[in-house]
């Protein structure tokens, strides 16, 4: 394995099951792997754990490439309806 700028130790981090924010570039291939997201290859956010925990967290999880927050911030009555906090609609 060639060793990364960051040394060897960190490395070893590349493609261990855990998601490294140092690591989660398109050069370090999302951490080796570790931060891609299985339903959503190309969506790639600091916190890969965000997508689908039951919270839309609107920017840059609230695209296309990561299924709305996987789902999170879809809205029942109106599936073509995305926007930056659907938690407003009915305010």
């Amino acid at each position: 394995m060639r060793l990364s700028k960051y040394g060897e130790k960190e490395s070893q981090e590349l493609g261990d099951d855990v998601c490294d924010q140092i690591f989660n570039t398109k050069e370090c291939k999302w951490d080796g792997g570790d931060c891609l997201i299985a339903d959503y290859p190309d969506c790639h956010v600091e916190y890969p754990s965000y997508i689908g925990n039951g919270r839309c967290d609107g920017a840059e999880y609230n695209t296309e490439q990561c299924g709305w927050d996987g789902g999170d911030c879809l809205i029942a009555d109106y599936p073509d309806c995305h926007v930056e906090y659907p938690y407003w609609i009915r305010n």
